[in-house]
C-alpha cells in the first residue's frame, strides 16, 4: 500500500524579531486564490444574484433614501457566521483578516476594514424572516441541483467519448446474456408496509409518556 504524505514543519532556521519585520514578510496577495479553497468553491455554488433579489424586497429605502450596505456581504457575512460558528464581533474580525472570505462576499481586493459595524448584524436579521431564510435555502439547492447534472452530463458526455468503441464490441456478447437475465429476474410482490423514519432525531409526536394516566384507562379498557 502507498504510504501516506505528511506535510513536515518547516527547516527554516531561527530568525530573532529584531530582524525580522512583518514589513518583511512575503504575502500572497497578488497572486490568483486557489480554486480548491472551500470559499472560493462556497461562492461559486450560490445563485448570488436571485439571493440579492430576495433580501432587497425586504429593505424599505429599496428606491428611495440613504443606500445600504452591499446586500451579498450582508448574507455573506451572516453565511460565515453560522458556517465558523462565531459571533457577530469575530465575524467581523474574520473578514477583516481573512483573504478567502472577502472574495467570498464580492470584494475584489484585500481591504482592512470593517465590512460594517457588528451591531449591524441586529438589524440585518431582522430583515430575514424565516420565510425568506427558506426561500434563500431552496434557491441554494436548486442551483446546486442545476450544478451537479450539468456536471454530470459533462462527464457523461466525456466517458461516451471514450466508450465508443469498446460499447460496439460489447453490445455483440451481450444480446444473449441479456435475454437470460430476463427470464430469471422475476418481480417479487412486496409485503413490506408501515413507515421508515430516516432522521434519527426524528420521531413520532404521538407517543404517550411512560407515567401517562391514558395507558393504564387503556390498558384497564382492553382488559
Amino acid at each position: 500500500m502507498a504510504k501516506a504524505l505528511k506535510n513536515r514543519a518547516s527547516k527554516k532556521p531561527y530568525t530573532s524579531p529584531r530582524q525580522l519585520t512583518f514589513v518583511n514578510f512575503e504575502s500572497p496577495f497578488t497572486r490568483h486564490l486557489p480554486s480548491t479553497n472551500r470559499w472560493v468553491q462556497l461562492a461559486a455554488s450560490i445563485p448570488w444574484d436571485d439571493i440579492v433579489g430576495v433580501y432587497r424586497i425586504q429593505l424599505n429605502n429599496f428606491s428611495t433614501g440613504a443606500l445600504n450596505i452591499n446586500p451579498r456581504v450582508a448574507i455573506g457575512a451572516l453565511m460565515v457566521k453560522h458556517l465558523m460558528n462565531i459571533s457577530d464581533r469575530d465575524t467581523i474580525i474574520a473578514i477583516q483578516e481573512n483573504i478567502f472570505i472577502q472574495p467570498f462576499l464580492g470584494l475584489d481586493s484585500f481591504v482592512y476594514e470593517e465590512p460594517f459595524n457588528a451591531s449591524l448584524f441586529v438589524e440585518i436579521r431582522k430583515r430575514l424572516r424565516m420565510e425568506n431564510v427558506e426561500q434563500i435555502n431552496d434557491l441554494i439547492y436548486k442551483y446546486s441541483q442545476k450544478q451537479s447534472i450539468s456536471h454530470r452530463e459533462s462527464s457523461n458526455k466525456n466517458d461516451s467519448t471514450d466508450t465508443d468503441v469498446d460499447s460496439k464490441d460489447e453490445s455483440a456478447s451481450n444480446v444473449g446474456t441479456e435475454d437470460t437475465k430476463s427470464n430469471i429476474e422475476t418481480e417479487s410482490p412486496i409485503t413490506h408496509s408501515g413507515k421508515l423514519l430516516i432522521d434519527a432525531t426524528a420521531c413520532p409526536q404521538d407517543i404517550a409518556y411512560p407515567t401517562d394516566l391514558k395507558l393504564l384507562n387503556a390498558s384497564r379498557e382492553k382488559s
